[in-house]
């Protein structure tokens, strides 16, 4: 900010109006405004701030701003001519005022006003005549409040002294009151705990990262590495030293991975094996059924053949039937024809046969000899089956034998496999689990070491 023309009339100490061209002194580089205490200095630094923000410093009342040595109906005016970030602005400004009423007696109050131009060239143009469009603007361009701008840019009177005969500790209260740097003490305060709760929580965190790393290292049979005496390096050894060993507890999950899907291949295959041997032992045992029945069966050979006997005897004596058939016909007729004749039947003789007793004795032992063969053949036709089933039997008894063989072979395979199994079950579980783990671990830990 750079000032060019201060004009000041009716106000503070200044009854009429004055003029005060800086153009002229900063030619100078460097004025001091001087002169005995009420001339009027104050009030020129008043005026720079009345006019940049219709306030000016201390506690007074921008109504009674009017110069008392002002001649009555000359209004209070500050008009500044300054250049902001290149722009050449003219700000003119009348506080609050009481003027006598230009009809009748008594006085009227006057609004406080303000016009704000930008300078272009040879034309003046008007920006805003609006205090709240003016004081935005000001602030934007100025980069400062009013408040923070008489802090600054404006040592109140009567603190200058005190700050000059001042110890370090007063002039820093002074100074603190002046520029209202309790928040940046508050700032540093709040930088310095939150460097130190950092610095704890770091160490906390490098502690909880060491434990890990250890515990980790101890997981897998690993000396951890040393810590470096810086903590950048570390932390970048750390997080080198876990990546590389995760990539390697990785390798060892894959290969342990691969031995337990052989492992599961090896224990399908003993259950497919084991099952085959199921059903050998099912044949088996129905062999061994067979072999049963079969000896029953040889037992019951020699009844068998005479059922057999029995059966080629009940065929011949079959063929006399109907022998036996006409003889009962005609013992019948010549009853019949004896009753017609009205003569008695003829009895035989005691002492000797006669030939109706004689044929009567080889029907009976005839129909005796037919009822045992039809006896015999009824056993012989249950036996049929048996003797059916234990032909069948022999045939796969001979094959069972065969096939029996066999299964005690691929049996005794398969226990020696299967002993084998449970170690590399075991050995398969606990790499995995190893695995499983270090896998679990790792996101945690990667952060951790980050």
């Amino acid at each position: 900010m750079r000032l060019h023309h201060l004009r000041v009339r009716a106000f503070g100490p200044f009854g009429d109006t004055e003029d005060v061209d800086f153009d002229s002194l900063h030619e100078a580089g460097l004025f001091l405004l001087s002169g005995p205490t009420g001339a009027g200095k104050t009030s020129l630094l008043d005026a720079v701030c009345f006019a940049l923000y219709g306030r000016v410093p201390g506690v007074r009342d921008e109504r009674a701003l009017r110069s008392q040595h002002a001649a009555d109906g000359v209004a209070p005016l500050v008009e500044l001519e300054l250049t902001v970030r290149g722009r050449r602005l003219r700000l003119r400004r009348t506080p609050e005022w009481v003027r006598p009423k230009r009809r009748g007696d008594g006085t009227t109050v006057e609004r406080a006003a303000v016009t704000l131009h930008e300078i272009r060239g040879d034309a003046e143009v008007l920006l805003s005549s609006r205090a709240q469009e003016v004081g935005h603007e000001i602030g934007l361009l100025l980069g400062m409040t009013a408040t923070q701008f008489q802090q600054v840019a404006m040592l109140p009177q009567g603190r200058f002294h005190q700050f000059l005969l001042a110890d370090s500790e007063e002039r820093q209260a002074v100074l603190t009151r002046l520029f209202g740097t309790q928040r940046f003490s508050a700032i540093e305060e709040w930088i310095a705990e939150h460097s130190r709760a950092t610095t704890r929580r770091a160490e906390e965190l490098r502690a909880q990262a060491d434990k890990r790393l250890h515990s980790l290292a101890d997981r897998a049979g690993v000396e951890a590495p040393p810590a470096a005496p810086v903590p950048e390096e570390t932390a970048t050894s750390w997080r080198a030293w876990s990546i590389d060993l995760l990539g390697r507890l990785a390798d060892d999950h894959t290969r342990a991975t691969a031995r337990l899907d052989q492992a599961r291949a090896q224990l399908a295959a003993a259950r497919t094996t084991c099952a085959a041997a199921e059903d050998w032992a099912r044949w088996w045992t129905r062999r061994a059924t067979a072999e049963e029945r079969a000896a029953r069966v040889a037992a019951q050979q020699d009844a068998l053949d005479a059922a057999r006997e029995a059966l080629t005897a009940h065929e011949a004596a079959r063929a006399l039937r109907p022998l036996l058939t006409e003889h009962d016909e005609t013992r019948e007729r010549r009853a019949a024809a004896l009753r017609r004749a009205g003569l008695p039947d003829l009895e035989v003789p005691s002492d000797g046969p006669s030939d109706g007793d004689a044929l009567a004795d080889p029907e009976a032992h005839t129909e005796a000899e037919v009822e045992r063969l039809t006896a015999r053949l009824a056993v012989l036709d249950d036996l049929r089956p048996a003797v059916t089933e234990v032909e069948r039997a022999r045939r796969e008894s001979a094959s069972a034998r065969r096939r029996l063989d066999e299964t005690r072979t691929a049996l005794a395979g398969v226990r020696r496999e299967a002993a084998a199994l449970p170690a590399l079950r075991e050995d398969a579980d606990r790499a995995l689990r190893e695995a499983q783990d270090a896998l679990a671990a790792e996101p945690a830990l990667a952060a951790e070491v980050a």
